[in-house]
């Protein structure tokens, strides 16, 4: 969630301002909103993120999300999640539908979520 005064409050509840933010932590946290989020609730800030991600990294990278379970098995009950590991994109993601835009196989004991 990020706050009136771009401070990003992550999934485990740490602020961190936005030139703060790692490279892959900007690219998961815009992955995740295409993919999992709702569009309507993360407009402003989506377009903002993007901007932010644009201008200090020109390119997104490949979507390694956090271990956390109820991501990963949302991704996985999708059918998001190959049996190598590999994440689809799905049409929330327009430019990359069934195309591969992440993986979990960073995650220790990855396969136990399917």
């Amino acid at each position: 969630m990020l706050t009136s005064n771009k401070v990003w409050i992550t999934a485990t509840g740490q602020r961190k301002w936005l030139h703060e933010i790692d490279h892959q932590h900007f690219s998961n946290i815009l992955w995740f909103m295409e993919v999992l989020g709702d569009p309507n609730f993360y407009r402003g800030t989506y377009e903002e993120m993007k901007e932010e991600l644009a201008k200090r990294f020109r390119t997104r990278l490949p979507w390694k999300p956090l271990p956390i379970p109820g991501e990963i098995h949302r991704l996985a009950s999708m059918g998001l999640i190959t049996v190598n590991g590999d994440i689809y994109g799905n049409s929330s993601t327009v430019f990359h539908d069934n195309k591969i835009i992440g993986s979990v196989t960073h995650i220790e004991d990855w396969e136990k979520y399917f």
